[in-house]
């Protein structure tokens, strides 16, 4: 009779463990129907709750990175649409300067073009002083600051000078690969101004310096029309110092093109592992649910018949 008493308790706890364990077992799936997640806790499942986890650090980087590439092309294209601009300004101020050279024109007529040259000059610094994303581009890291004061004649760059690396604007679009979008001002389009130390010197750099010997040139009286011919070999090496630099940034562009195609494919690798980690077949578990329903209701029903209490336990 002991004996007997032992297997009467050792089945009813069996009884009742099968029916927590299928108890449990439909509360895991319904809790993945609600959330729609296989995996909503690490215990659910380690591994993949592990590769969840992986996977969100590489779609977080995969967007920084992305944002970063389509940020850097946009200011390209920007920068780029200033530089065609500025392009054409100084190869109308070159035909400005042809027409100019001709000593048959009367000191009356270089005033008028003298004129349009400086108009030219107050382009080309305006063009220079874009902003994208509330930053001056042309500004290296001093991006609050307008690259070009414009004031009495002179155009004096603001923006940062250093060319070491460290002065420089990088945005980083890879774990090992920094691009720069847009070159310090000074450098690619110069300056014009008094120079401090003796108000009769004129600091001419680039291609707003060449234009502002250009105009003083045809504004003088009588005109200096030597220097004025001159200016027009000086403005072509303008433009075509532009259009390296313009070519340098197409091929930055191109670069920046592949680097978003790479991310959008890499962004939808990583979504669609994380898919088949996480995500739940609703068909198939709305059927395994009513199944499991099923199973737990049927070990309800068994473990209630064979658990009532009968005479023979106490005979």
């Amino acid at each position: 009779m002991y004996v007997s008493r032992i297997t009467t308790s050792y089945l009813n706890n069996s009884i009742i463990s099968n029916i927590n364990n299928n108890r449990d077992i439909l509360l895991g799936m319904q809790e993945q129907f609600i959330s729609g997640n296989k995996v909503n806790k690490p215990s659910d499942n380690p591994g993949a709750a592990a590769g969840i986890m992986n996977t969100n650090t590489y779609l977080s980087k995969m967007e920084t990175y992305l944002s970063n590439v389509k940020g850097a092309y946009e200011e390209a294209s920007a920068s780029d649409s200033v530089l065609d601009s500025i392009i054409t300004k100084l190869q109308r101020a070159k035909d400005l300067a042809t027409r100019g050279s001709q000593e048959l024109n009367q000191s009356e007529q270089l005033q008028m073009l003298g004129a349009e040259i400086e108009e030219i000059m107050k382009s080309v610094a305006q063009l220079a002083n874009t902003q994208y994303n509330s930053k001056y581009i042309y500004s290296g890291i001093n991006t609050k600051t307008a690259a070009y004061s414009t004031a009495d004649g002179e155009y004096i760059y603001q923006g940062e000078t250093s060319t070491a690396e460290k002065d420089q604007r990088f945005i980083q679009i890879d774990d090992n690969m920094n691009i720069s979008v847009s070159p310090l001002g000074n450098d690619l389009f110069g300056e014009y101004y008094t120079d401090p130390d003796n108000p009769d010197n004129k600091i001419a750099t680039g291609a707003l310096g060449d234009l502002g010997i250009l105009r003083d040139a045809m504004m003088a009286e009588p005109p200096d029309y030597e220097t004025v011919r001159e200016s027009i070999n000086k403005l072509e090496d303008d433009v075509q110092h532009i259009l390296t630099y313009r070519t340098e940034l197409g091929n930055t562009m191109q670069t920046l093109t592949m680097m978003e195609n790479k991310y959008e494919d890499l962004k939808i690798s990583y979504t669609n592992q994380k898919s088949n980690l996480q995500d739940v077949d609703l068909v198939g578990l709305s059927s395994d649910l009513t199944y499991q329903q099923m199973v737990l209701q049927a070990s309800l029903s068994v473990g209630q018949q064979m658990m009532q209490p009968s005479l023979l336990n106490y005979m």
